[in-house]
């Protein structure tokens, strides 16, 4: 026996939240890109990059839609991106315009999908750059480009990452690859943002679950 559309919407949306602290700070619509391009270049310098397979280097993002700062941030960066070889892999839950969609996966390179399913636009928008480090941004139902929100940098946060991952990983398997998506494969293979959600997922587990200072002996 199910509950009701708004329990199920509720519980939906809570499971889909961090279950971490995590550096939770108010940010004003006007100066979204700059604090978020200031944490990903942040990442891109930091060592963690230096450990990653080449295989590895996927940046998961889920969004609302192509007006979403983080994706315009993104774009920003592209060269920074390629630079440390990075790739992108992107989740869209509002966006139905191909013409937007296009210059995405066919001049940048990245995987789109797209998500054809109302109920998703409570999810948080977010974006997975390792097994330790996220962000999570705010309801896609509320859009981002009009109104101030909470945010919350995750920095050396195994649990964060790995909640997150898994929420993109099930959202990845329910959307719909834009036509246009430059890495076309059959269906029984796994598409490269799973394979590297799943790797990172792993090495999330593996640190959240590693002995911490206080419990080695």
């Amino acid at each position: 026996m199910t509950g009701t559309p708004a329990l199920d919407r509720a519980e939906r949306d809570k499971s889909m939240q961090p279950k971490s602290p995590m550096n939770a700070v108010a940010v004003k619509k006007e100066e979204k890109e700059a604090k978020l391009r200031a944490f990903v270049a942040g990442y891109l310098a930091s060592d963690a990059v230096i450990g990653i397979a080449a295989s590895e280097r996927t940046l998961l993002l889920v969004a609302r839609s192509c007006d979403s700062p983080v994706v315009a941030t993104l774009r920003g960066m592209q060269s920074e991106l390629t630079q440390h070889g990075f790739t992108v892999c992107l989740i869209l839950a509002a966006e139905l315009d191909d013409r937007r969609l296009a210059p995405l996966s066919a001049a940048l390179g990245w995987d789109v999908r797209c998500l054809n399913d109302i109920r998703y636009l409570d999810a948080h928008e977010q974006l997975v750059l390792g097994p330790m480090t996220a962000w999570i941004g705010d309801c896609m139902r509320r859009d981002p480009s009009k109104r101030d929100a909470f945010e919350n940098f995750a920095s050396g946060c195994a649990a964060t990452s790995s909640h997150a991952l898994k929420s993109f990983r099930r959202m990845w398997q329910a959307a719909v690859p834009v036509a246009s998506a430059p890495r076309s494969m059959p269906a029984a293979t796994p598409a490269p943002a799973e394979c590297a959600a799943a790797a990172l997922v792993d090495q999330a587990a593996e640190q959240v679950d590693a002995p911490s200072a206080l419990t080695r002996q």
